[in-house]
């Protein structure tokens, strides 16, 4: 039975590490200034620039805008995985017992 528990544990830990590769989550800055996409996993994927919604030549305040739209895509990505990650536990919980989980 532990065997059991083990292997569905194993099996539904890879089918949530395929899903955090493929999920995306992308935020923007300043309608759309700056668009930042991230994976699941936390890893950056793509950041776009839209020079004719942004001043290039401020450097400062594009820098502020980068971090501010890749913390948030982080953030996004933050909040799917832990999301996804209850939910795996809840699927594994035996039913009766959800309330091991502490709510």
């Amino acid at each position: 039975m532990l065997g059991d528990l083990m292997g569905k544990m194993k099996a539904q830990n890879e089918e949530l590490q395929k899903k955090l590769a493929e999920t995306r989550v992308s935020d923007s800055v300043e309608n759309e200034a700056i668009v930042v996409t991230a994976n699941g996993r936390r890893e950056i994927l793509n950041i776009q620039i839209h020079p004719d919604k942004i001043d290039m030549t401020d450097t400062e305040a594009l820098q502020d805008l980068l971090i501010i739209a890749i913390n948030r895509t982080l953030k996004k990505a933050e909040e799917w995985e832990a999301n996804a990650s209850k939910n795996m536990v809840k699927s594994m919980i035996p039913p009766g017992m959800e309330g091991l989980l502490g709510g």
